[in-house]
């Protein structure tokens, strides 16, 4: 739990240094539950959108499915509609 409460505290209060910080863990999360505080946090940092944060969460969704990492995909679901969701605030 407090790997969620953690990203979910940082999408309220963070800046853009902390949307970087936590695509770059996302890979190392496979909790589904945090993996989703951690998208939404990303989400909520990105308001207009950002094509460049939404080609790293589909990297990542694809890296998962390469490794066959069954724990990270119960949770790619809602990181690929994070990605979605920002291509598309972005205008893309």
């Amino acid at each position: 739990w407090k790997a969620i409460k953690a990203a979910a505290m940082a999408g309220m209060l963070g800046n853009e240094a902390t949307k970087k910080a936590l695509l770059d863990k996302l890979p190392k999360i496979t909790n589904p539950g945090a993996r989703l505080a951690t998208a939404t946090a990303n989400d909520r940092l990105a308001p207009a959108g950002d094509a460049a944060t939404a080609a790293a969460l589909e990297k990542i969704v694809a890296d998962d499915q390469a490794k066959n990492n069954l724990e990270a995909l119960k949770g790619d679901d809602a990181v690929v509609k994070v990605g979605l969701r920002l291509r598309a605030r972005a205008g893309q």
